[in-house]
This record gives C-alpha cells, sequence and structure tokens, in this order.
C-alpha cells in the first residue's frame, strides 16, 4: 500500500493529453469542416438577394415604362414590398400616397421659412410662400381624393378615369403655380431656390401617376357621349343634380328661390359679395384630432374644456350660422346633457357642422359694378351667384404683379376646390 502512494504520476501524463487532444478535436471539427458550407449557404443568400433585387428591379421596370421621370419612378416603385402582386391602380394610390408625404414635407418647409425669414422678406416673396401654403393644402386635397377613388373600381368607366387624370393634373398645375409666384420678385429665386428641388421632385411624382394611369384599361358606356362627363342624363352629366340642372337652364329669376341678395344700394341684406361670402356657414368636418384644440383655444375663453353658452355663440359666428338668441339657448338647453350649464366642446363642434352634403344656397347680385377680389375657400361649398344681367351686374378688380400681387392671387374671382356655379338671368 505504502509503495503505490509513492509511486510516480508521469505515466498518467500522456492519456490526460491524449484526452485533452480528442477534447479539442471535437469541439473545433465542426468547425473546419462546416466553414466552407456556411460560407457557401452566405453566398448562395448573397445570390437569392441580389436574384431577388434584379427581379424587383425588373417589375419596376416593367411598371414605369412611359413614364417621363423612369429612374424616379423605378427607385420609387422598388420600396414597395410585394410590388409584383400590386394591380395598376394599387401601385398609383401607393405613388400617390408617398406624394402626400412629400407635399406635407414641403408646406412645413414653406411655414418655416415664412418663420425664419420674416423680417427679410418682400411683400410679394411673402405672398407667394402664402399662395404655397394654400397651394400644397388644395393639392393634398386632390391627392388623397385621387387615393380614395383609385381604391373604388376606376377601370367600370372612361368617366372614373377622366376625374383622375383631372385631380392629377390639377396637383401638378398647383405646384407649378407656387413656383412662378417667385419670378415676379427681384429676389426671388433665392427664395424659390429653398423649396424648388423637392416641389419640382413632388411634380415629377404626379406626372409618373398620370403615364400609369393611362395603362388603366377603361370602358366607354353608350351614355358616356363624351368621356370626360361620364353617363349623361337629360344633356347634362348623371353627377349634376336635378335641381343644378334646373337652376343651370335658367328660366325666370323670380322663381329660383334667392336666400341672400347682394345690392350696392343697401337694399339688400350685403353691399358687397365678400361679405355675402364670408358668411356662407363653413363646411366643418374635423378631419384631425387638433380641430378641437385649435377650436378650444379659440373659444373655451376660461380654458376648462367646455363651452358656456356666450363661448357657443361665438362658436356660432364664426361659423357663419347666426341663430336668434332663443335658439342659441335652445340649442345650448339641448346638448347639455349633463344639466351642468356647459356645453361640451365636442358636442358643440358635432351640432353646428355642416353635413358633407350640403343644400345650394343662391346669392342673388343686384345692378351695378362690384368692385372687389371676391375669394371662394374650399370650405365654402355649394355657392350659386346669379347677376342681374350680362351687362348689369360687373364683378371686377385691379390686383396685378406691378403692385405686388402674384398672379395667383389677382383673379377677381377665386375659388379654392369648391362648388360654385354662376349664371345670368
Amino acid at each position: 500500500m505504502n509503495n503505490l502512494k509513492k509511486s510516480p504520476c508521469f505515466p498518467f501524463i500522456p492519456i490526460l493529453s491524449m484526452i485533452f487532444a480528442l477534447i479539442f478535436l471535437a469541439t473545433h471539427l465542426n468547425y473546419f469542416i462546416e466553414t466552407p458550407n456556411f460560407k457557401s449557404t452566405t453566398q448562395q443568400e448573397g445570390k437569392k438577394h441580389l436574384h431577388f433585387q434584379n427581379h424587383i428591379q425588373l417589375v419596376a421596370h416593367s411598371k414605369c415604362k412611359g413614364t417621363l421621370y423612369p429612374d424616379l419612378c423605378v427607385s420609387t416603385l422598388s420600396t414597395f414590398p410585394n410590388l409584383e402582386t400590386k394591380t395598376m391602380p394599387q401601385i398609383i394610390s401607393k405613388v400617390v400616397n408617398h406624394t402626400v408625404h412629400e407635399v406635407k414635407s414641403s408646406s412645413n418647409n414653406c411655414t418655416t421659412i415664412i418663420k425664419n425669414l420674416q423680417n427679410t422678406l418682400n411683400t410679394i416673396e411673402k405672398r407667394a410662400l402664402d399662395d404655397c401654403l394654400k397651394l400644397f393644402d388644395d393639392t393634398i386635397v386632390e391627392l388623397n381624393t385621387t387615393i380614395l377613388d383609385l381604391s373604388k373600381n376606376p377601370s367600370s368607366s372612361s368617366s372614373s378615369n377622366q376625374d383622375l387624370q383631372t385631380l392629377l393634373s390639377g396637383a401638378m398645375t398647383n405646384l407649378y403655380t407656387c413656383l412662378d409666384g417667385f419670378s415676379q420678385s427681384k429676389n426671388g429665386n433665392a427664395v424659390r431656390g429653398l423649396i424648388e428641388e423637392k416641389v419640382i421632385e413632388i411634380s415629377h411624382h404626379v406626372s409618373n401617376s398620370l403615364a400609369m394611369l393611362k395603362k388603366v384599361k377603361t370602358s366607354l358606356k353608350k351614355e358616356e357621349v363624351f368621356a370626360e362627363y361620364g353617363t349623361m342624363k337629360k344633356g347634362f352629366p348623371s353627377w349634376v343634380s336635378a335641381k343644378d340642372r334646373k337652376l343651370l337652364e335658367g328660366g325666370n329669376v323670380n322663381e329660383t328661390k334667392i336666400d341672400v341678395v347682394v345690392a350696392k344700394d343697401g337694399s339688400g341684406k350685403f353691399t358687397t359679395i365678400g361679405e355675402a361670402v364670408v358668411m356662407a356657414p363653413i363646411l366643418l368636418i374635423p378631419a384631425q384630432p387638433g380641430i378641437y384644440y385649435i377650436i378650444k383655444i379659440i373659444f373655451d375663453m376660461d380654458n376648462d374644456g367646455s363651452l358656456t353658452i356666450l363661448e357657443l355663440a361665438a362658436l356660432l359666428r364664426f361659423l357663419g350660422i347666426n341663430p336668434m338668441g332663443n335658439q342659441i339657448h335652445l340649442l345650448w338647453t339641448i346638448m347639455d346633457v349633463n344639466r351642468n350649464g356647459y356645453v361640451e366642446l365636442e358636442a358643440a363642434v358635432e351640432s353646428v357642422s355642416r353635413p358633407k352634403t350640403m343644400p345650394d344656397l343662391t346669392y342673388s347680385t343686384a345692378f351695378g359694378a362690384y368692385l372687389e377680389n371676391v375669394e371662394v375657400i374650399r370650405k365654402k361649398t355649394n355657392l350659386m351667384f346669379i347677376g342681374d344681367g350680362i351687362v348689369r351686374t360687373i364683378v371686377k378688380a385691379s390686383r396685378n404683379v406691378v403692385d405686388g400681387w402674384t398672379t395667383f392671387q389677382s383673379g377677381t374671382v377665386g375659388n379654392h376646390f369648391s362648388s360654385l356655379i354662376s349664371s345670368t338671368y
């Protein structure tokens, strides 16, 4: 036993070395064996990705064929997932949606320029930037309407396709009108240069959308004499209502219900057309959550999140609605559901907002020359002006570029994307 205890342990060293060597080989053998396969797999994945990218590029090139700006078109379409499974209306819708975000960015850029350079901009540059903000707003509406129409069936008739062309063409016109506003200013090119590149790129997106729209096949129905008019009914496009058709057909002015009379001599409710337009009800449909917050700041004087009867009256006047005092009390009582003397802000806004389909308001303009610029904003809808005769009622103005006005603002009557009919009997 003693001899065993004292025997040397050197014989075990080779055995331990072999064990460690085997362990090392066992743990690293996989690396030596699998590394080539790993590299091969990586290369294969790379080739697959490259092949996929090439396939997307081919699909994008095919969809963009015939556009005026194919490079921009391909680079935009290549970012859309599942491009090869999308129909042409779906692709156009995605391009237009991308364009909407670009327009919003340009609008924010204009606002920043006005804020940062307000002390250095001259009058025409300020007006040109204001024009751009209005035109961008109109463009966003037109592009969003395009997206909505594309979600329907744009190939069902040629008239729907024509509507889309009109919307996109209008959007493109807005963009170039914005840039043209700086042309009459001495330093206009410097200010224009701050927005020009992005605005031109946006116009190229719209141009590409128009070109791709030509690939959407349409069918002309028998009732569609002219594609741009759509289906005809009693000599008018079918989208013209019977009431509007009657108004447009003319006849005895005494048979037409007149809502407001404008007369220079004071015999009517207003002496200028502009005053009558301002007092027309506003189509106020909250398009964003912030609308309540904005109205709250303006009308909620005590900042408690609700409206008192006086605040409600101020809101009604702002909306162009002028009920009598007892009607305000009645409206206030109806909406005061909690019977706590307050009208909830949201309830007030919803109650006084005009519906999407508004009745026509007919304005009669009496004999005389009206020296004014009339502007009908987009929220003033379904207005009709009736003159006292082609040589008896005259509207004229004298704004011009020499006096510091942009071409966009020099129009005698301006109509921003609203339903406006004018006629003389």
